[in-house]
């Protein structure tokens, strides 16, 4: 396949608007990356609050989630090939300059083989009508749903957690908790995207997991993904009912991916005082959020999965150096034990539904869908 010199692909043209761009420049391949040449990508809430809060950088990418072909790899690469099927995450509105390891809304993009996923892919069939149930990682849509989101839940619960839980590349999850199969985990917001994988990913490790959604999704997310309990969270006395669960020492981790004032106060008070040290992680910056009488156990951390991609460092021939390096660290690992899952039948995707409309050109279109509709449980893919 003949390599493009231009792509068409969304970039910001300020701190809060983008635009389709049919021309933008695709320089020479970097010697560590990977030239990927997309099939799908996913929407997340990230790319309706950037530009609507103003905060994106100008001349940047726009989208974090990918999948596709890779077209070619860079000199110093190892472990890919011209042809594998990959699917990743993107550092969107932060590189300026239409850096193609800055995007996912674009054609062809480049991938850090460190944080890519690889697996056998083909096009889902599904129609644009119909919500495609969580199922195994075999289509490019349901690959595209799977990087950010499984990535925010694998580093909130283990580089958040003292690496007490391990990703292992044989495709094992385990624990250094004793007695971790009566120890819980709670997932404030168990049907978000980020939550459903939370879910898997904690039960994997062995430990039993309380979460949170509406009623309509209590069935699927015990059934399904495995959780312990549900219970409704705009229920006021939910709070007490995990609280009574977990007390005795029995609470290890507290993980809220909704990071909302009202989720994160009823996160953070549900934390008994005989809890021992206590992590609470956030996806939003909470640190403004009143919770009410403050905890001297609690410690409480945000992921922002950004953050490994500005943290790239040689595996091979260097030590981390910084918490950033030790989170780039984490999710390579986190990368290798999922693909073991994902061969394995052991990891499913969140469900997902195609958006009615095909190309790079409706990204915009399906990100203002995304925002206005009443999304629950399930992802939006644009098929490219």
């Amino acid at each position: 396949m003949s390599i493009p010199t231009t792509t068409r692909g969304v970039f910001t043209i300020s701190n809060k608007e983008h635009k389709l761009f049919n021309d933008a420049p695709v320089p020479e391949l970097p010697e560590d990356l990977l030239l990927v040449k997309v099939a799908a990508i996913a929407i997340n809430p990230v790319d309706w609050k950037f530009p609507s809060y103003g905060v994106a950088t100008p001349d940047a990418g726009v989208g974090c989630d990918f999948s596709g072909t890779v077209i070619k790899v860079g000199s110093k690469v190892t472990g890919f090939n011209v042809g594998d099927n990959v699917f990743s995450v993107n550092s969107a509105y932060q590189l300026p300059n239409k850096n193609l390891l800055g995007t996912a809304f674009s054609e062809y993009v480049f991938a850090e083989p460190n944080l890519s996923f690889k697996a056998n892919l083909k096009a889902a069939s599904a129609s644009s009508d119909a919500v495609v149930p969580a199922g195994p990682v075999n289509t490019f849509e349901a690959a595209a749903a799977v990087p950010l989101a499984a990535l925010t839940a694998g580093l909130a619960l283990s580089h958040h957690f003292a690496n007490k839980i391990v990703y292992n590349a044989d495709g094992t999850i385990t624990t250094t908790v004793p007695d971790a199969a009566n120890k819980y985990i709670v997932i404030w917001g168990g049907a978000t995207s980020v939550g459903q994988y939370g879910i898997q990913i904690a039960k994997a490790a062995g430990f039993k997991v309380i979460t949170t959604a509406s009623p309509s999704n209590f069935d699927y997310l015990k059934s399904v993904l495995g959780a312990d309990e549900v219970f409704d969270y705009r229920d006021a006395s939910t709070g007490d009912k995990i609280k009574a669960i977990v007390s005795g020492g029995k609470l290890v981790h507290v993980f809220d991916p909704v990071s909302l004032p009202e989720s994160w106060k009823s996160a953070y008070q549900l934390i008994p005082e005989d809890a021992g040290d206590i992590k609470i992680v956030s996806t939003l910056p909470t640190e403004e959020y009143d919770v009410g009488s403050v905890k001297a156990n609690v410690k409480s951390e945000q992921e922002f999965v950004f953050m490994p991609s500005h943290n790239r460092f040689d595996l091979e021939t260097a030590q981390p150096e910084s918490d950033g390096q030790r989170q780039y660290v984490n999710a390579s690992q986190f990368i290798k034990a999922i693909n073991a899952r994902i061969a394995q039948g052991k990891f499913l995707s969140n469900p997902f539904k195609i958006y009615e409309k095909q190309g790079v050109e409706y990204a915009e279109e399906a990100i203002l869908s995304f925002k206005d509709a009443n999304v629950s449980a399930y992802k939006y893919v644009v098929k490219l």
